[in-house]
Formats: C-alpha cells, structure tokens, sequence
C-alpha cells in the first residue's frame, strides 16, 4: 500500500479487516460443529482471532499506511505477537493429551 491516495490505503486496510474476519469466521465454523470435539482446535481459533486483527492493526499504522507508528514499532509488535501468542499455542497443542494420544 506505498501510495499516496488515502482511498487506496483505506480499501486495501478494509479488505484486509473483512478477509482476517472471513478467515475467523470459518474457523469458528469448524472448531464449533467438528466430527468431535477438539481443544486444540478451539486453541488456534483464539490464536487467529487474536493475532490476524493485531497483525492488520499495526500494519495500518506502520509507515506503509497512515504513519502512526514506526517501521521499527511495527516490527517490534509483529514479532512479539509471534513469538508471544504463537509460542503459547504451540506448547499448550504439545502438552494437551490430544496431541499425546497421536504421538504415542
């Protein structure tokens, strides 16, 4: 979105809001009728309702868009929201017994 026309910024930062919700949207679908219940599933589902708006957030604010925050900053929150949220979700699919079950 390196342009200049605010219109541009604003229908590319709306279209990313309606494709993360659509995304959500469907997985939502999945994690609340799956052929059984799955707690990891219901993990992910809030992994990506936290982390797609976050991302589409400071993307808008970076530089490339409206120039609220830094590149530096935008940077700095992506990769905590990564490394944070990400790696949450990971070690709780690992230990859930769920996951132990497939493994062994």
């Amino acid at each position: 979105c390196l342009t200049h026309r605010l219109w541009l910024k604003i229908f590319f930062t709306v279209l990313g809001c309606l494709l993360s919700a659509m995304v959500i949207y469907r997985l939502l679908e999945v994690s609340r009728h799956p052929v059984r219940q799955s707690r990891i599933a219901l993990t992910n589902l809030w992994t990506i309702i936290i982390c797609y708006p976050m991302f589409v957030v400071t993307w808008c604010m970076s530089p490339d868009v409206f120039g609220v925050i830094s590149a530096r900053d935008e940077f700095i929150w992506e990769s905590c929201l990564s490394i944070v949220v990400k790696g949450i979700c990971v070690s709780f699919a690992f230990s859930e017994a769920e996951y132990l079950r497939f493994t062994n």
